[in-house]
């Protein structure tokens, strides 16, 4: 985004969010007394110049629609509507140091006429000639916590530059927030978001939502050591940090209040479109999540229980809060008990010129739920607050803050041992949060959803103008959630043309593409990295498959580019490989798990690819000094003929989600498969003898033809297929998604690439 000092072009009247109506209908009730009333006190020591400071906070207004505008009930319901210019005042009053939080508390609780703007207000406490402290209170309907971290930075360019202070161009609004989200609304992606809560969050308990009582509050801090050793338990176990502290954060609330089935929260912070990121407005959404904790739950556990609820949630976070709480059938009340929030809005140490400037918050407020524990980064380590309304909640600020320390504890350091009913003991690691943004598509793209694995998430783009690489990265952690959980993305309607701008899309996504080594079969590199899909004939089917799973490495990711359509068939049909183990007899399970798959590669004159092209090497020196150590057998066959044998396992565990996959080749390269190709024609040849590549039991005994019968009719169960259209790319985990292709009429040109190389942990115990 190109930074400018010119005023924005802002649209004055538009329509409120469903968030910002639930937020109204609850004020104008009178639930919410001033629970909703967001405050910043900056407390400032040195020469302050008054002055400067107003005309400071007046270019910051003119600046931000939000801090303009005023909601007023039209033809179309709720309405934002923005003034053109706004009086800022700044009342000075001389406060004695004793009376200070008193003194805050009164601004802060005075109520707003959410008809009448500004919905803001300033006051300024003279404590001494060279100490001040500044009160910013604005209703939540203009503000959420990112915005706070803008107000900061602005501020601060406003002061040191005035009008003249050059700051990030604003080229989005809270108005084109809520036009984008109605025009969402009755989209399939919407839908399924309705019943994806709905189902989540059945048969739930309700909370009361009224309120009126003073929080009780405990301050959290979480130093530096500590907030090393959990990013490295993160990076470990290759999940978010919020996975780590909202597993905290729920195994103490259950241990607490003697219950393992609850529902918590978190924030969606609502700007992942980077237009919105230097905003003042009311964006965030909240998101509830359904903790279940059974007997014997580990630390480890509960980390993938985190893990896995904020993937699922994530990927139907565009549904807005009071439309969860349509869908859930429960309305009238709040979903949850308790609230877990980890801020990551960009706040900087804020600097005025000639000040010492501390940012603080003001004691003594309404709570807006019944619990809340949230955190902020500050130097090296974390600092936060536990607040309790004690109406609502039996809790106290104390008893959750000192179980959520003890818990994190038992995380990080013995996530192997079960979690202990009643409050654990330990030390005060630290928390870190997330900087990746997280959020809905923008205006011009649209995320559907998946009605179930391996169909895969669509995105719809309706304007070629769209960079994919660019978009996508702005939405990694929307797509990664879609990935894990569908297995497979699906992007149509972006404008790629070539394989150099499907390599780009590549290295954006999965980055640096992989080499096509061990190969099986034949391909030709269009570009670095780049290469056509398997050159079989076109009236062959080719069987569900994961890439590589027979080589000693693998892609975990791929991609597929249709550079153009076939004429007629050609689909790649996938599979979902949780799926197709779970439909197997537990025999055959056993035995793979047991054994594993051993893949024997017979090279020799007119059979297949040559060892050299397969294995990429020159001469059988070089072949055996760099494979062998990696468990290839090689041995003399027949007449001019080399064998190779690799045993590995026939099963894998997902890093990210904890399943067990069906993840091999098995089914591919048997006789049986090849007979069942080939039809009448196989009858009465030996088929192995025209196979490059066979398979048996990871111990060398054959795997029955009625397996592998059995076995490709799983994958036929767990599949899905689709046409293929110019342009189209698809992003496929090769552990949770097996693809194959179906005969085609030329022309048909799919590139393919792979990405972020993958190894086979251990081999079965027999070879």
């Amino acid at each position: 985004m190109n930074d400018t000092c010119g005023a924005p072009v802002v649209e004055n009247r538009g329509p409120a969010s469903r968030v910002q109506e639930g937020l109204w209908v609850t004020q104008s009730l009178g639930r919410a007394g001033s629970a909703y009333q967001e405050a910043l006190a900056l407390d400032l020591r040195g020469r302050l110049d008054t002055v400067r400071l107003q005309q400071a906070l007046a270019l910051l207004v003119r600046r931000h629609p939000g801090l303009r505008t005023r909601f007023v009930v039209g033809a179309q319901g709720l309405e934002q509507e923005v003034l053109a210019e706004v009086a800022v005042e700044l009342p000075v009053e001389q406060v004695a140091i004793e009376q200070l939080s008193q003194w805050m508390q009164r601004q802060q609780q005075w109520p707003f006429d959410l008809s009448a703007a500004p919905l803001f207000r300033l006051h300024l406490a003279r404590l001494a000639v060279d100490h001040h402290v500044l009160v910013v209170v604005a209703h939540h309907l203009i503000v959420d916590g990112w915005s706070l971290g803008v107000f900061e930075r602005d501020l601060a360019g406003f002061y040191a530059a005035g009008a003249a202070a050059c700051l990030p161009g604003l080229d989005a609004s809270p108005i084109s927030h809520a036009r984008a989200e109605r025009a969402r609304a009755g989209t399939p992606a919407w839908g399924q978001a309705q019943r994806f809560w709905e189902q989540h969050l059945a048969h739930s308990r309700q909370i009361a939502s009224q309120s009126g009582c003073t929080a009780s509050s405990q301050d959290l801090h979480l130093d530096g050591a500590t907030t090393r050793a959990l990013l490295a338990a993160a990076r470990a176990r290759k999940v978010s940090p919020f996975a780590l502290g909202f597993s905290a954060f729920a195994t103490s609330m259950a241990s607490l209040l003697g219950r393992d089935d609850l529902v918590l929260a978190t924030d969606f912070g609502g700007r992942t479109d980077p237009a919105y990121e230097p905003v003042i407005g009311m964006f965030v959404n909240q998101i509830p999540l359904r903790w279940r904790a059974g007997q014997g739950l580990t630390g480890a556990g509960a980390i993938q229980q985190a893990h896995r609820l904020g993937l699922d949630a994530l990927a139907h976070a565009h549904l807005p809060y009071p439309s969860i709480v349509e869908a859930s059938r429960q309305p009238g009340g709040q979903l949850f008990e308790g609230k877990f929030v980890l801020h990551n809005m960009p706040r900087q140490p804020l600097q005025l010129e000639g000040l010492e400037v501390e940012v603080t918050g003001i004691p003594g407020l309404e709570p807006k739920f019944p619990v809340l524990l949230e955190l902020w980064e500050q130097g090296e380590g974390l600092r936060g607050s536990v607040i309790i309304d004690p109406s609502r909640s039996q809790l106290t600020a104390q008893a959750l803050a000192e179980c959520f320390r003890s818990r994190l504890d038992a995380l990080l350091f013995s996530p192997d041992a079960p979690l202990e009913p009643g409050r654990p003991k330990g030390g005060a690691p630290a928390f870190v949060p997330s900087r990746r943004r997280v959020d809905i598509a923008a205006d011009l793209v649209s995320i559907m959803p998946a009605q179930a694995a391996p169909e895969p998430t669509r995105v719809q783009c309706r304007s070629r103008d769209v960079h994919l690489g660019r978009w996508a990265d702005s939405q990694r952690q929307v797509l990664e959630a879609h990935l894990v959980r569908d297995g497979a993305v699906l992007f149509r309607g972006f404008n790629l043309a070539d394989s150099e701008m499907f390599a780009e899309v590549v290295q954006q996504l999965g980055g640096e593409p992989l080499p096509y080594l061990q190969r099986s079969t034949p391909r030709t590199e269009v570009a670095a990295g780049v290469y056509t899909s398997t050159e079989y004939p076109s009236d062959q089917w080719i069987f569900f498959h994961n890439e590589n799973a027979y080589a000693t490495s693998w892609p975990a990711r791929l991609f597929f580019f249709c550079h153009t359509p076939p004429h007629e068939g050609g689909r790649t049909p996938l599979a979902d490989c949780r799926r197709v183990l779970e439909c197997l007899p537990e025999s055959i399970r056993a035995a793979f798990r047991q054994h594993g798959v051993m893949y024997r590669r017979r090279f020799r004159p007119g059979l297949g690819l040559s060892w050299q092209q397969a294995f990429a090497v020159e001469n059988l020196d070089t072949l055996y000094r760099r494979y062998e150590p990696l468990g290839y057998r090689f041995s003399p066959g027949g007449a001019d003929e080399l064998v190779a044998d690799w045993v590995v396992p026939a099963t894998v565990v997902h890093p990210d989600t904890g399943e067990e996959v069906w993840f091999n080749h098995a089914a591919l390269f048997h006789p049986a498969a090849l007979s069942e190709a080939l039809g009448e024609v196989a009858a009465g040849l030996d088929v192995a003898q025209l196979q490059a590549v066979q398979t048996c039991l990871g111990n060398g005994e054959p795997i029955p033809s009625q397996w592998i019968q059995q076995i490709r009719s799983a994958y036929r169960e767990a599949s899905f297929s689709f046409e293929w259209q110019q342009g189209d790319v698809l992003m496929v985990d090769n552990r949770l998604t097996a693809h194959g292709r179906e005969p085609f009429t030329a022309p048909r040109r799919i590139l393919v690439a792979m990405t972020q190389e993958q190894r086979h942990e251990s081999l079965p115990k027999e070879f």
